[in-house]
Parts: C-alpha cells; structure tokens; sequence
C-alpha cells in the first residue's frame, strides 16, 4: 500500500502580513506577542523574524526593521531570515486593520490543523506498537486534542459586563415563579440549602455500601424527570433494568419484593401498569455499559445537548483517560472531567462516591470529608458534597444527610425517611 503524506497547511503571504503589522506598531507588536506563539509561523524564516520581535519587546527596544536587523545579525540570523531586503519588503506590505484580524485568525487556524495533522500521525504510529492499548492511545490522543491552542479569541469578560449579566440574572430570578435557582431534588429541606441542583455545577453524593445513595438519587432523576427536566443516567454498578424496576415500584408504591413473589395482586399490578406509563412519558436516558470511560461519558453526553440534568453512579467506576500511576490520580482525573463538563454543557451533574471504612473505627460514625474514598481531589472539583449516613440495622428507617460542602450556600444536615420495601427516601416530617 502506497503511503501517502499530507502536506502542512500553511500560507507564507499571511505570516508575512502579520509580521508587517507587528514591525510597523508596537502596539500591535506587543498585542501579537500574547496572542501568537513560535510555531504558528510554518516558514522558518518567519519564525526568526518572530524571535527577533520578541526580543525588541522583551528588551524595551523599539520594533523596527533596523532592530530586528541588528539583532538577527548578532545571532548570525540575518541571511536565514531572508537579509535586510527581506525585512523591507515584509515591512512594506503593511495590513489593514481588518484585513490583520483576518490574517491572524487564519494563522492560528492553520497552525492548529498542522499540530492536529501531528497528534494524528503521532496515534497512528503508536497504534502499530501491538504493546499499547487501543484505549490507552485513544486517551492520550484525546488529552492532547483538549490541549491544543483555542482560536485567538479573548474569554476575559470585564466588570461592566460580568456585572450587567449577574444583575439580569437576579432580576429574572427575583420576577420568575420558580422558588429554586436550579432543579428541585424532590426534598424541600434539601433544597432549603442548596435551592435545587444548579447549571454549571458538580455534586457529589458521598455514602457506604448499603447506604442507598443509589435509591436516593434515583429518587431525585424520578422527581426531575416528572417536572419535565431531560435526564441521562449512567448506572455502572447496577443494570438499568433494575433502575426502571426501582422507580416503577416506587412510584406505585408497590414493595420491589412482591414483583418477585409471582403473587402480584391486580390492584398492585395495575399501580404498576399505571406507574410504567408515567414514567414512559419522561425523558430518562439509561446507560449501564461496563467500562465506559470518563470521555464515552463526555462524548455522548455531548450528543444530546437538550439534556437538563447528568447521573453518574457511581464516580470510582468510571474509567479514567489514560492509566495513571496510581488510582488517586485517576479518580482526580475523572472528577475534575465531569466538572468541565458540566461547565461547559451548563447542566448540573451529580456523581456518587464510595466512603471508606474509616468511621467505623470512630466513636462519632457520622462521614467526613476525609472518609471519601482515593481521592481528595473530588472535594476540591465539587460545588457540593452532600454525605449519607444510615445505620444499616434491620428497620431502620431514619437517615442523615450531611452537606459537608456546600459552595453555593450554607452547611447543615437534614433527616430523611427510607422506605426499604419501596426502595424510597423522603422528607422525614412528610407523609
């Protein structure tokens, strides 16, 4: 098979064009140098005019072509970089301001496709190394492709209208029906600290084994999926068939045992019947696949952007993007992965967390902080960590639920009621 070679993108006339403006201001010069890196200029001639002006502002030397000239020379670069004759026909081309702003954006467009044409090039020859996972080549290819250069557009945002959008929001909120600044959990003490689950923000549920962490937030996709929200819940540990069991039987508030006794009643059959096609009216997307990964979740999250509200079940299950040394690093990786994501998809994403077993050896069992499993790094990523202690004693029903974390308003704990049979928590003083 014939190998064929990509050739580099790249366009000298602009790179000559940008380095006209840049001899000509030193404004412009200076603007330049926090925007454009060495190699976003192919040619490498260029690229030494580049170093050149960089070294005038480093400097406090003015940026003219007699100083570019005179520095090139000292580091024996003047011919390299095209002679003197050179540097006066690149000076003289002299771009409008508009046509400059054209000229840099198709730079660093430019230079971006060659560093992807690389990062390509580097997996495809990893991928005839049969020592190296697919997986591992895929995540280091998708860590490098989040690393590469974003176009030369600013992302500061100034008082005035950092201000300005704050105050709307305010407004809006001060003037709307909702008496929450984000999804309702489905408990009213709750939400007194937290004013339901909010955009941009990353939520850990933190528990033992047998706590019911899972019951609980299934409980809250249930109650936000009734209010109309989109819900997509990744359940790696229990198989989605048994969280559509768990919220049809709550919901008919039939006892999960009895739909295995084959003793069903018709009246508890048509609760059941009843409870199915409620629940098949609302959007709740399932996923149970072993394995997946920290960017399958990204990736497919991504897929469905209408989606209001993210479930993972839980956190140390998920597979990170590349091995790490150790599992700590790995867990950090993941945690911080779902916080860009729910910044930047604007949804809330809730993630379950193992506890150790260290309050055992405690008088106080109550968890803290400390008690989440492999990783400290999950605290630090979170708006909100909310820890749930129920002693696993036959009947007991009482629960606590602590928010050790809380970014967005104050801390407390609230008790909550568990209904084993229906697999249900609810406010402790509701009926």
């Amino acid at each position: 098979m014939t190998k064929k070679i990509i050739d580099a993108p790249e366009d000298k006339f602009t790179e000559a064009s940008v380095l006209s403006a840049m001899m000509n201001s030193n404004d412009v010069a200076t603007r330049m140098a926090g925007t454009l890196r060495r190699d976003d200029f192919y040619e490498p001639m260029h690229r030494l005019i580049f170093d050149a002006v960089l070294n005038c502002i480093n400097t406090k030397q003015e940026v003219s072509e007699v100083n570019i000239a005179n520095i090139l020379t000292k580091n024996n670069q003047l011919a390299a970089a095209g002679g003197r004759a050179g540097l006066g026909e690149i000076e003289l081309l002299m771009p409008s301001a508009e046509r400059l702003e054209r000229d840099i954006r198709i730079l660093c467009e430019l230079s971006r496709r060659r560093m992807f044409i690389e990062l390509l090039r580097n997996a495809a020859k990893e991928a005839t190394n049969y020592t190296t996972t697919i997986e591992d080549i895929q995540g280091k290819l998708e860590r490098a492709l989040k690393d590469l250069p974003q176009p030369p557009e600013s992302k500061i945002r100034f008082s005035p209208e950092v201000l300005l959008a704050m105050l709307s929001k305010l407004r809006e909120y001060q003037d709307s029906t909702d008496k929450l600044l984000g999804i309702p959990s489905g408990f009213a003490s709750l939400d007194d600290y937290l004013s339901g689950f909010r955009k941009k923000s990353l939520y850990i549920l933190a528990g033992t084994t047998g706590s019911g962490k899972s019951a609980l937030v299934t409980n809250m996709a249930l109650y936000a999926s009734g209010l109309g929200k989109k819900v997509l819940f990744y359940s790696l540990e229990m198989p989605s068939d048994q969280i559509a069991e768990r919220m049809t039987f709550s919901m008919a508030q039939v006892p999960v045992h009895r739909g295995k006794s084959k003793k069903l009643s018709l009246d508890e059959l048509q609760k059941i019947t009843t409870a199915v096609d409620n629940i098949s009216m609302r959007v709740i997307g399932f996923c149970d696949q072993g394995g997946t990964t920290v960017s399958d979740i990204c990736h497919e999250v991504k897929q469905y952007p209408e989606t209001d509200i993210l479930i993972v079940d839980y956190l140390q299950l998920v597979k990170p993007l590349t091995r790490h040394q150790n599992r700590e690093q790995e867990v950090a990786e993941i945690s911080r992965t779902l916080k860009l994501l729910a910044m930047e998809m604007k949804i809330p994403v809730i993630a379950l967390s193992q506890l150790n077993r260290n309050a055992e050896g405690r008088d106080d069992k109550k968890p803290k902080l400390t008690d989440i499993r492999e990783s400290s790094a999950i605290c630090n990523d979170a708006n909100v960590v909310m820890m749930l202690h129920r002693e696993l004693m036959e009947n007991q029903t009482e629960a606590e639920l602590f928010i050790r974390k809380n970014r967005e308003g104050p801390m407390g704990a609230i008790k909550l009621r568990f209904v084993p049979e229906y697999t249900t928590f609810y406010d402790y003083n509701q009926n």
